[in-house]
């Protein structure tokens, strides 16, 4: 079992979770260009990945290539071009705080893939037989509210929109938020 990420902080997380299952590994790699073998793996997964790659549908193809003919290939993506867990509720807050302010469309991958229809032509575009769309409601979530205010700022820094404000401008969200 192979795990790749492009960040080395998630691949030294995967490498301390995997560390109690023989045979597993973790490796930072881009997921446009995987240094796999072809028809290396019996499923290839993607989750929340793909959609938001730079060129999307190469790291698609890449999954196809990288598993075996009869394999599996799973994507998991959002129902919401806008995002998932904390990213809905930021973006509506911040449109509360800053009316005027442009908000950059997401990426061109989540617009695509973020619908059954989308997910399913474009995986057959790229190579996948029999094609399934299964849609799964999950609740995002923390221990506690409480909890998740703590690490709110930590959460969406990963957010360019919000990295990009200042203190102030981050003050200002904290009370919608």
């Amino acid at each position: 079992m192979l795990a790749t990420d492009f960040s080395p902080g998630m691949v030294a997380r995967l490498r301390d979770r995997l560390q109690p299952f023989p045979g597993c590994e973790a490796r930072r790699m881009d997921g446009q260009a995987l240094a796999v073998e072809d028809a290396t793996f019996d499923a290839s997964f993607s989750i929340f990945g793909v959609m938001l790659f730079p060129d999307w549908r190469r790291g698609l193809a890449e999954l196809v290539r990288a598993t075996r003919p009869g394999g599996r290939v799973i994507m998991a993506t959002w129902v919401n071009p806008e995002g998932a867990g904390p990213a809905p509720l930021f973006l509506q807050a911040y449109r509360r705080v800053f009316p005027g302010a442009a908000i950059p469309p997401p990426p061109p991958g989540m617009s695509v893939l973020c619908s059954p229809e989308g997910l399913k032509a474009e995986m057959v575009r790229a190579g996948c037989g029999e094609v399934a769309v299964h849609a799964v409601d999950g609740a995002w979530g923390g221990p506690s509210v409480d909890l998740v205010m703590e690490d709110i700022d930590q959460i969406l820094r990963l957010m360019p929109l919000y990295a990009a404000l200042d203190s102030d401008g981050r003050a200002r969200l904290s009370g919608p938020l």
